[in-house]
């Protein structure tokens, strides 16, 4: 079966439903998204749905399509400038209802301990924001059943290519070997492990900071902020 490769840069409310549909299919799975959400499988799909509204709001949003013009994974990025819940716009219409949607005690373990640390680590790793220097991929996820690592490689290609092309570093964060292996496959280099304990150390989870260090350029009389 052929597949293509699309950015939604103006989606629809039906594009975002299907998105959702593949990312969270793919994902509920996950070790790393169960820890985030608290091993509750009924976030998975709020979850999904607050990454691709801030995706929408200041990030891109590109898409794997069968032959059919079924949605069949997703990945967000966001640019320079932004980043996952980073504005005020994205606080309000994102996080705010997410964390609503968490018990007390979940809502705690984000604000006190997996939010900070999770930036910690990039910025321990990277330096101060460097999320806002570079393309940052936040979430990447293809359904059951279709080609996975092919798909993934195409939408992660896409943003590498323009990311590459202004002078601009790339940012991932893998949370499992395969995933790991396989941008390492597309030039990502790992720069730190930063190991996470869940809700109550109920749950153990790794990620590896990696970057694609965007190419040098070639006129010595142009400078560029990376």
């Amino acid at each position: 079966m052929s597949y293509s490769i699309r950015h939604l840069s103006d989606p629809t409310e039906l594009e975002l439903v299907a998105a959702s549909k593949a990312l969270s299919t793919a994902l509920k799975d996950d070790g790393f998204i169960k820890m985030t959400i608290g091993r509750d499988p009924e976030l998975v799909v709020p979850f999904v749905n607050a990454v691709l509204l801030a995706g929408t709001i200041e990030g891109e949003i590109h898409v794997a399509e069968d032959a059919n013009g079924t949605i069949v994974g997703g990945a967000v990025w966001f640019g320079p400038g932004a980043e996952f819940c980073h504005s005020e716009a994205q606080q309000e219409r994102v996080l705010v209802p997410l964390l609503a949607q968490f018990d007390d005690e979940l809502q705690a373990w984000w604000n006190d301990k997996f939010l900070p640390e999770y930036h910690g680590a990039i910025d321990q790793e990277l330096g101060p924001n460097k999320r806002l220097r570079s393309y940052h991929l936040q979430l990447i996820g293809i359904a059951p059943n279709h080609p996975s690592q092919q798909l993934a490689t195409r939408m992660i290609r896409a943003v590498l290519e323009k990311a590459q092309k202004h002078g601009y570093d790339s940012l991932v964060e893998a949370t499992n070997i395969i995933h790991k292996q396989l941008f390492e496959q597309l030039g990502f280099v790992d720069r730190g492990q930063k190991e996470f304990l869940g809700v109550n150390g109920k749950d153990k989870a790794s990620m590896w900071v990696m970057v694609n260090p965007a190419p040098p350029r070639n006129d010595p009389g142009t400078s560029y902020t990376t």
